[in-house]
């Protein structure tokens, strides 16, 4: 099963290391009750749409996005395959009927209730997709601009150098075994 996980460029390489990693922000916590998962979904796209913005003024009186925006993780988008019949990976809206929290999804958007998966475990790199040139070069911009050191900085500049003339869809594998 291809899903996908939505998360700052900046985090790439951390990520091509240790692979995706449970957590839970104080952000999300009452989503989860509390329990660190890897958020996946099926939504080939995070953008906040105008449907997105009316559903949220219509629950809660206001939306904080505004429409073209990530609406949860951020621009980079990572493919991660797993396997359907895995016990750790589990529909968003089935782990909020077995916590007992399914009130929840009458706030959430339809693509929550259809398309949102949670993982309760780390997914390690060789499940991840590699990442095409776009998303690196924003990966490699970052670390580029906010290294505190600056040989750090060159050599994150000297890789972008060697894949900047790349086509922006050509992936790139930074599987570590």
């Amino acid at each position: 099963m291809q899903l996908f996980h939505y998360t700052h460029p900046s985090l790439y390489l951390h990520i091509a290391y240790q692979g995706l990693l449970p957590h839970c922000k104080e952000l999300n916590a009452p989503m989860t009750g509390g329990t660190p998962v890897v958020w996946l979904t099926r939504e080939t796209s995070n953008l906040t749409t105008a449907k997105d913005v009316e559903h949220y003024v219509k629950v809660f009186g206001s939306c904080d996005r505004k429409v073209g925006e990530p609406m949860y993780g951020d621009t980079a988008r990572l493919t991660v395959s797993l396997e359907r019949s895995d016990r750790k990976l589990i529909g968003y809206p089935d782990f909020l009927h077995q916590t007992g929290s399914a009130a929840i999804l009458k706030m959430l958007p339809l693509a929550a209730r259809t398309s949102w998966w949670i993982y309760l475990g780390a997914i390690p790199p060789h499940k991840i997709e590699p990442i095409d040139v776009a998303t690196m070069l924003a990966c490699l911009d970052w670390h580029v601009e906010t290294h505190p050191d600056p040989e750090a900085r060159a050599q994150f500049a000297a890789q972008r150098e060697q894949i900047k003339d790349l086509p922006a869809d050509t992936r790139i594998d930074l599987s570590i075994q």
